[in-house]
């Protein structure tokens, strides 16, 4: 799988990742990468991200994760108003960019430098999970265990340096073992690698099956 964060030291790249995409035809990502990053998928996320139905933060959290919530948001100097608006997932995100920032971690991981790479020099490109199914997974993370996802991230927080240090060699050595006990895309809000659970990635061998054995 690729990783979606990369920090200096991870660079360059392994050779072999140059040659794979000097030697393809087509590259395809896990979803529509431009459309991905684009201004308009932006505040779409922003906006499916805070309530606007009258709810708060604070009424859909247990009272334990909710004060663990404020007081990240005082330490983090998040106006509590402000964090109230947001549903879980969002916070989740948030919290998980936040931090990754201070560890001088980039949101530019394999995936984008690759597709930037593909559309500089006229590379098709495709994707493997319609863009609103990928977005879908990402607007109802922690559906239904919205506290436990906020405390535990609140509680990983700590963890988080020694976990992307252990991620990242895990990653970059192959060891799918050890990649998959250090993280969970939930913990951090899905912007680690790319971990798929069995339904994503039985969907993925399926769409695969149809790029290079078309029916």
């Amino acid at each position: 799988g690729t990783c979606h964060i990369l920090r200096n030291q991870d660079l360059p790249l392994p050779a072999e990742f140059d040659q794979a995409f000097a030697a393809s035809s087509v590259l395809y990502f896990e979803t529509d990468v431009g459309r991905l990053q684009s201004p308009e998928t932006q505040q779409r996320i922003l906006a499916e991200g805070m309530f606007l139905d009258g709810r708060s933060l604070e009424q859909v959290l247990t009272p334990a994760a909710w004060k663990a919530a404020k007081a990240y948001g005082a330490k983090a100097g998040i106006p509590v108003e402000q964090m109230g608006m947001m549903k879980p997932w969002l916070l989740t995100v948030m919290m998980a960019v936040l931090e990754l920032q201070k560890l001088g971690v980039t949101m530019e991981g394999v995936d984008l430098r690759y597709y930037k790479q593909a559309i500089e020099t006229g590379k098709k490109t495709g994707a493997l999970e319609p863009f609103d199914r990928h977005l879908a997974f990402l607007t109802n993370m922690g559906a239904g265990h919205e506290s436990e996802m906020v405390a535990k991230s609140i509680a990983d927080l700590s963890e988080m340096p020694a976990m992307i240090n252990q991620l990242l060699t895990a990653w970059k050595t192959g060891d799918l073992v050890n990649r998959r006990i250090h993280i969970s895309e939930q913990t951090l809000g899905g912007f680690c690698c790319a971990d798929i659970n069995d339904d994503r990635a039985g969907f993925y061998l399926f769409r695969l099956h149809g790029v290079w054995l078309p029916q």
